[in-house]
């Protein structure tokens, strides 16, 4: 990978208050948006499938939430190393660990991926997930995690880019893809007879542009 260099904030020159605020407020909004998710399938559901299928996915929401919200931890451990490389002018550090990054949200996603397909009924039996949408909600969060590699590798790239001092770009490669979303989940609802099944395959689809989106960025960093 080409040497990666800072980008719109640099927190190590000037006034720093300023800085932090801006550099901030996408971070958080990004964090927002990527949670919302599941709450744009189940608002989508509730116009155009009936109840059973909105509690299906509505069902698997706390797991969802601690799946999502997990990713964005860990890839901010490698956004704080990669902090230090960037402020040091460590390129072959930045290299090194970019790399590194990416080939663990990988293999990663894949593992959650092959342990959390199979055991999705018995995590929804955990959260006392009602027998009359167990079904459903097993499909949807077997789709769901089937885009784990995607929803990691988004978060480990974005943390390059917020390490950068770049914090812009992943709100805007994250709303794009929940406007994918959207978009999706309702031509697919109305495409398919299988609601839960249609909003899970736009969800998991929207999760992978946001993926390719920020490694199509990091493959172009050093070109600006």
């Amino acid at each position: 990978m080409s040497v990666l260099r800072a980008k719109k904030i640099d927190a190590t020159i000037g006034t720093l208050w300023k800085k932090i605020i801006l550099y901030t407020i996408p971070v958080i909004l990004g964090a927002v948006v990527q949670n919302c998710f599941n709450a744009v399938d189940l608002i989508v559901l509730g116009n155009l499938a009936d109840s059973t299928a909105v509690a299906s996915i509505g069902a698997t929401t706390a797991i969802l939430h601690l799946l999502v919200n997990s990713f964005i931890g860990i890839a901010t451990g490698a956004q704080l190393i990669l902090s230090r490389m960037f402020g040091a002018r460590d390129a072959d550090g930045i290299r090194k660990t970019t790399g590194t990054s990416l080939i663990t949200a990988t293999v990663l996603g894949l593992l959650i991926a092959l342990i959390g397909i199979p055991l999705a009924p018995a995590f929804l039996t955990w959260t006392n997930c009602p027998e009359n949408c167990l079904s459903g909600a097993v499909v949807y969060l077997r789709i769901y995690i089937l885009s784990a590699p995607a929803i990691l590798l988004y978060n480990f790239g974005s943390s390059v880019l917020k390490a950068s001092g770049d914090s812009q770009r992943p709100l805007y490669y994250i709303i794009f893809s929940g406007l994918a979303n959207i978009a999706l989940n309702i031509i697919l609802c109305l495409t398919l007879s299988n609601k839960v099944v249609a909003v899970a395959i736009a969800t998991a689809f929207s999760q992978i542009v946001g993926a390719v989106l920020t490694l199509r960025r990091l493959s172009v960093m050093d070109g600006d």
